[in-house]
């Protein structure tokens, strides 16, 4: 992994191996470079390895990858995105004769532009192609990916994002709704938004600030809350100030738990210019709230427009503003909504899918290594 950051990838694997762990596999994790924020998401079965990189390509950490994988002598190599790859490709074991599998979890959607994107578009085009498997997370990523790097489609596979239903559960938040929306200052007339992501300039939020207050006109009631933190935050602040709606956004920084919020909410919107299969969004639903996703990454594959949530063009404004509105107009609706997005979850995107479908991969990939190990032993 590049880092133990708390984010939505991060997150995922960390349960997998908590998960591959319970099942009896020997997990280890090794990460790039600082920050260890997620370590203590790891059980203590998991050996976690920081590689204790300093710069962007640090040549110390090519040779100590390369000992350490020669010396473990893992079954399954995963690497999460691209820059995992990339080491452990240049430290060699990659491109020699390997007696593991590898397999690479792509959880982006977006790409480079320019001379920059093009150069990196370049260099990953055949170290993408060295991989046993590459996974996705949704069908229409992995088309673009495909597209994009002239891959075959046979060593590709997508596994979409779960969520834990029985932790995300509405009925063991509903007595406590309305102790949470007085605590943030709302009432019963006020319909409130709800987003959960890192305050970072990919997840768009002065999109969602300026339909807020456009909104605002029509529903005077409406309400925002933005759960998360991140470099963006101060300057989210001040467009709110600007846009003179800052009294109507609550920022309610980074927690631990984010169901009570979920459940305080009465519509979740999502406004990132690039997402694959939004985790977040998954726990919203899970949590009977409807969503509003723009129509990127898997989102077409998650929502079913004007079923369960509502899909808007990303970054514009008036699609966004008449999704919203039509949640707003009809909260009885929006009610419903949520009702079906929370059974699409249970029905398609439980975590226990995940999961195994994850392990009934790792598995597939090592069969056929077995008897190359063998081989290579008795050579």
């Amino acid at each position: 992994m590049n880092s133990l950051i708390i984010a939505g990838s991060e997150k995922k694997v960390a349960k997998l191996a908590a998960y591959l762990s319970t099942r009896g596999w020997a997990v280890e994790a090794a990460y790039l470079n600082a920050p260890h924020d997620l370590a203590k998401e790891f059980p203590g079965s998991v050996t976690i390895t920081c590689l204790e990189r300093k710069n962007r390509f640090d040549i110390s950490v090519f040779f100590r990858l390369n000992r350490h994988l020669k010396k473990r002598r893992p079954e399954v190599v995963v690497c999460v995105n691209l820059f995992p790859l990339l080491y452990l490709y240049i430290s060699g074991c990659l491109r020699a004769r390997r007696i593991f599998s590898t397999i690479v979890l792509i959880n982006k959607t977006d790409f480079l532009r320019g001379l920059s994107g093009r150069i990196r578009a370049a260099a990953y085009a055949s170290i993408l192609k060295k991989p046993d498997r590459l996974v996705f997370g949704a069908r229409f990523q992995r088309k673009v990916w495909l597209d994009r790097y002239r891959l075959s489609s046979g060593k590709s596979t997508v596994i979409y994002n779960g969520v834990d239903t029985d932790r995300f559960c509405p009925k063991l938040f509903c007595k406590d709704r309305a102790v949470v929306r007085q605590t943030l200052g709302l009432n019963d007339q006020n319909f409130t938004l709800i987003t959960v992501a890192g305050l970072r300039p990919v997840k768009n939020l002065p999109l969602l600030l300026k339909a807020l207050q456009r909104l605002h006109i029509e529903f005077p009631d409406i309400r925002a809350i933005l759960v998360g933190d991140g470099p963006e935050r101060s300057n989210l602040e001040s467009l709110a100030d600007s846009l003179s709606i800052r009294h109507i956004v609550h920022f309610s920084g980074n927690t631990k738990d984010v169901r009570p919020f979920l459940s305080a909410g009465d519509l979740f919107v999502l406004t990132s210019e690039s997402e694959t299969f939004s985790n977040a969004a998954l726990e919203a639903m899970s949590m009977e709230r409807a969503v509003v996703l723009p129509n990127n990454g898997g989102s077409a594959e998650m929502v079913e427009h004007e079923v369960n949530g509502w899909i808007f063009e990303p970054g514009d404004t008036d699609s966004l503003v008449n999704q919203v509105r039509c949640a707003a107009r009809s909260p009885a609706t929006t009610l419903e909504m949520g009702a079906a997005a929370r059974e699409k979850v249970l029905r398609e995107f439980p975590v226990e899918n995940m999961l195994e479908r994850y392990e009934i991969l790792f598995q597939t990939e090592i069969e056929p290594k077995s008897h190359r190990r063998s081989s290579a032993l008795r050579q």
